[in-house]
């Protein structure tokens, strides 16, 4: 997972916004295009298997700390509760 996700990861680089999850996808989709076998569904199904294997109640409450934007990203609803 490790070398999936933060591999190289430069921590002082800076924070890019979320884009649109079209436009994500599109992200997704070009990363070593040729090779690439990822459905136009990879972000959602990459982060529901994730959300499998975390603590529902901690990553969520991280995510409101980080943005409505990471708790959309993650798939929670971003209404107040």
């Amino acid at each position: 997972m490790r070398a999936l996700f933060v591999a190289d990861w430069t921590m002082d680089e800076p924070v890019v916004a979320f884009a649109a999850r079209p436009k994500m996808q599109e992200e997704v989709m070009s990363f070593r295009r040729d090779h690439n076998l990822s459905p136009d569904t990879a972000i959602r199904d990459v982060t529901e298997v994730l959300r499998l294997h975390m603590d529902e109640e901690k990553l969520k409450s991280f995510l409101k700390s980080v943005s409505p934007d990471a708790l959309s990203f993650w798939g929670f609803s971003t209404e107040i509760e």
